[in-house]
């Protein structure tokens, strides 16, 4: 039996949340600030300064400098895949099956990134390594006490101690996301 589990960045409107457990799948949430977008991997919009929509080179290019940065080079490359979802920003995703002895073993990751919204650069990269938590804990299978339980929670704010982050565990959706939601 194959079973697909999923870390999900949830967008949530002030209207109503977003946040349904659809079977064999885990959502999780983050966070929203301001930026600006200076790399030649992104796609900068017209008429809007500082925000950007995630290409797949942008995402390895972060993907790999965050894992030396934070993680000292220790998470394999994984596959990127961009989306056009509108209830979440990134999710990290992976299958599990059991192996011998009834041991669940877990493989075939993903990384996910929606390009539907417009963001800010470092909430892209907030949300890239939001996912990179999740799949630091998945591989390492380090038992927390829930999703965002006191392992990721612990890492997370390690992280934006020292890192100088915002990554949090809640996106609340800006008005101008809502008006994309809502016009596309």
């Amino acid at each position: 039996i194959f079973v697909i589990l999923v870390c999900k960045i949830i967008v949530y409107t002030n209207h109503r949340d977003i946040n349904r457990n659809i079977a064999g799948e885990v959502f999780c949430a983050t966070y929203t600030m301001q930026g600006i977008c200076c790399g030649k991997e992104c796609r900068i919009r017209k008429g809007r300064r500082g925000v950007m929509k995630a290409t797949i080179p942008y995402v390895e290019k972060k993907f790999g400098e965050f894992n030396r940065l934070i993680f000292d080079g220790k998470l394999p490359m994984l596959p990127i895949e961009l989306t056009n979802a509108k209830t979440y920003i990134g999710a990290c995703v992976y299958k599990r099956r059991r192996g011998l002895f009834g041991k669940i073993k877990l493989y075939d990751f993903k990384l996910r990134i929606s390009t539907r919204f417009d963001l800010a650069e470092n909430v892209i990269e907030d949300t890239i390594i939001h996912e990179m938590i999740h799949y630091y804990i998945s591989i390492n299978n380090i038992k927390d006490t829930s999703t965002h339980g006191k392992v990721f929670r612990q890492i997370m704010n390690s992280v934006n101690e020292r890192f100088g982050r915002n990554i949090t565990i809640s996106h609340k959706a800006t008005d101008e996301e809502k008006e994309q939601l809502c016009g596309t």
